[in-house]
């Protein structure tokens, strides 16, 4: 489109040959725009309810799709919202229509090469509950506006009511995030400006369009004036979204040339990387480091880690070709930036590199910076979890080396090692490795063992000994029973105020939350899974859940939308053996999972340890009863060897255990177990009861 622009005069021509585009025709993102702001106007239930951020989101996004945010991502946005089930069906339903158009190839948007998207626009961002932004006001003023201007045709009446609107711009809110929703909604009145990005003033400045604070939200008005009416003095199309593809090449014209990486020249810029303390990096704490702004910096918007910083970012022992992703908070915002090894490293020179492009404010404001500003500006990396940071600029002269660590956020989740597993679970070394490399391998597994043997309170300490943390936003925990249905699990009509609605289940939720989140693990736990039917309860997606079909997709009952189980996301069931009630699971789901048994832990290494700690005769002699009992439970061939007394019967405090205590775990918990087990043996149930009795007995 853009071919070696010498001149203003030249990109004008360009422009004038350029034919207008029909909105509906290019994107669907222009009809979910509409249709997502009529459907708000004319919504009793969310007026009532107030308009919040679960509403912004829900409108919002319905203009992204360029990048991450997919199909599933803006469904979830939308069940999330305050519409009525009615309305949020409506939606969905409209949103799988569009999806479907555009793989059919019926919208012009799509690049060459690549299958069909909807979505003109991405996002450094996927909601708006974020502490950056006005969410009362933002949320309510935001929606007011587009439902005001949402049925007037006067262009210049619609600029001024959301000039109005933006006189006091919301917290959180520029330019670029109110132009690409504002387009979707009116294309031929709101010009794209899309600051943030680093794209849009390049066009704006080759056509010799001066524009007043671009990326200022209380700017954007004017601007579009200024805009509006150097189109209509050079140009036949109304549509903006032409300006913005000439605009997005052209940009892409302007970094061609750049390399990818640093030349040996470059890297000379950055001399004595190898030194424990390197001239622009300083290592505050095991949870600080920062880094003084430079020229390269600015130019690559990417760091060569000294040997000071590889341990902080976890890439120590990085070879050629390595590579790993880290998430960095910059602003509020999450962003995944990269570790890259781009050159064989040597002594001298290192060549390990975090990119920090993905970043957009902070490569928007090193593009824009001046050096002399850039030099008193320092980065502030501060460690908040396992491959988790926070990235914050400072003034150099600002900062106190020794005070740069903060308390941890509200949110922030405390570490939780392998050794921490071990100490909270009586499972040995050996066995913790096994089950946790067969969890990772083969993506679904089964904790199985009679009553007792702590398979609830194992799976989920075993989920945060591989996230690296107890990060509980990260586990999903249901449990099934003999009525659970596909319906309720995955997706399926539910009752609302209107009649019938399709609303998604517990793991379809999930795993479209898992899978936004890619880089990180995520664990599904599921409680007496052999309660339920399987096959039913699963469906079509046994085959997904394999470890091989993860990421593949298929269309699932009652929606027409591609779905796929993520590869980041493991399964984690528990079965009780002891339950002769309950069937067999099918050997087309066993075949799915691995199995894990567990036995009581009386005589591991750490119950023995706890019981000497505890030092009470009368505990080690119900230990010993109970491990008689087991005894004389797996000699019993009747019981087939499913049956057992756990020791999390026994799991007490020192200061908790008294003879009163160890008489009513007897009395009231284990007597009951045994006569289940022995409920057509008289003789084994009354000699195993008196073995538990006369171990607590005050004699």
């Amino acid at each position: 489109m853009v071919n070696a622009v010498e001149s203003e005069r030249e990109l004008i021509e360009i422009l004038k040959k350029l034919p207008d585009i029909d909105p509906d025709k290019h994107d669907g993102s222009y009809e979910l725009v509409r249709e997502i702001v009529r459907t708000y106007k004319n919504s009793d239930t969310a007026r009532k309810h107030g308009y919040d951020a679960n509403d912004l989101n829900a409108i919002w996004f319905l203009c992204t799709g360029a990048d991450d945010k997919s199909i599933n991502f803006r469904k979830n946005r939308i069940t999330n919202s305050n519409l009525s089930d009615e309305e949020k069906n409506k939606m969905v339903t409209l949103l799988e229509s569009i999806w479907d158009k555009a793989q059919r190839g019926e919208y012009s948007n799509t690049p060459k090469g690549q299958s069909g998207r909807v979505g003109m626009f991405s996002s450094g961002f996927s909601t708006f509950k974020m502490k950056e932004v006005d969410q009362e006001r933002a949320s309510r003023e935001f929606i007011q506006m587009v439902i005001e201007i949402s049925d007037e045709h006067d262009e210049e009446h619609i600029l001024s009511i959301a000039e109005k609107y933006l006189e006091k711009p919301w917290k959180g809110f520029q330019a670029a995030t109110l132009s690409v929703f504002l387009h979707c909604l009116k294309p031929t009145v709101f010009p794209i400006v899309n600051g943030n990005l680093g794209v849009g003033g390049a066009l704006y400045e080759a056509l010799g369009i001066k524009l007043n604070n671009y990326t200022k939200a209380n700017s954007y008005i004017a601007n579009s004036r200024i805009i509006r009416d150097f189109r209509d003095a050079n140009f036949s199309f109304k549509n903006y979204r032409v300006l913005d593809l000439v605009s997005a090449e052209l940009e892409g014209k302007m970094r061609e040339g750049e390399p990818d990486y640093l030349s040996l020249e470059d890297i000379e810029a950055e001399k004595d990387v190898d030194a424990n303390q390197s001239y622009s990096w300083r290592w505050i704490s095991d949870t600080c480091v920062t880094k003084d702004c430079d020229v390269t910096i600015k130019r690559y918007v990417g760091c060569t880690l000294p040997k000071l910083a590889l341990e902080f970012f976890g890439v120590t022992g990085f070879k050629a070709g390595d590579r790993k992703y880290i998430s960095i908070t910059y602003e509020g915002t999450k962003y995944s930036c990269e570790i890259v090894t781009t050159r064989p490293i040597t002594t001298k020179y290192p060549a390990i590199r975090l990119w920090l492009r993905p970043i957009k404010l902070l490569t928007a404001y090193l593009k824009n910076v001046s050096e002399e500003e850039l030099f008193t500006k320092k980065l502030v990396f501060e460690k908040m979890g396992p491959d988790e940071y926070n990235l914050s600029l400072k003034d150099r002269d600002a900062v106190v080396e020794t005070n740069l660590v903060k308390e941890p956020p509200a949110e922030y989740y405390s570490p939780y090692t392998s050794q921490d597993f071990l100490h909270d679970v009586y499972l040995s070394q050996k066995n913790y490795n096994t089950v946790k490399n067969l969890l990772i391998r083969k993506k679904n597994i089964i904790l199985c063992g009679p009553p007792g043997v702590g398979k609830t309170y194992m799976a989920q300490r075993l989920a945060y000994s591989i996230i690296g943390s107890k990060n509980k936003d990260r586990i999903k925990t249901v449990q099934f029973h003999q009525n659970y249905s596909y319906e309720d699990f995955i997706l399926g009509y539910r009752p609302s105020e209107n009649g019938f609605v399709i609303k998604p289940g517990p793991f379809y939720d999930f795993c479209m939350k898992a899978g936004g989140d890619s880089t990180q693990p995520y664990f599904f736990i599921i409680d007496e899974i052999n309660r339920g039917n399987l096959s039913k309860i699963f469906g079509e997606l046994l085959m997904l859940i394999e470890a091989d079909k993860r990421g593949q997709e298929v269309e699932i009952l009652y929606s027409k939308t591609p779905f796929s189980v993520p590869e980041n996301l493991c399964i984690i069931g528990m079965m009780n053996t002891s339950d002769r009630s309950l069937a067999m699971m099918d050997y087309a789901l066993r075949r799915r999972f691995s199995f894990f048994e567990l036995h009581p832990a009386f005589d591991e290494e750490s119950f023995v340890k706890q019981q000497k700690e505890i030092n009470d005769p009368d505990y080690d002699l119900l230990v010993s009863a109970v491990k008689r009992v087991n005894e004389m439970i797996l000699e019993d061939p009747s019981l087939e060897g499913g049956c057992a007394i756990g020791h999390s019967y026994l799991c007490l405090q020192p200061e908790d255990v008294n003879l009163e205590t160890l008489q009513s775990i007897v009395q009231y918990e284990l007597i009951p177990l045994i006569k289940e087990y022995w409920f057509d043996n008289k003789i084994n149930f009354e000699k195993a009861s008196t073995i538990l009795r006369k171990a607590v007995s005050p004699e």
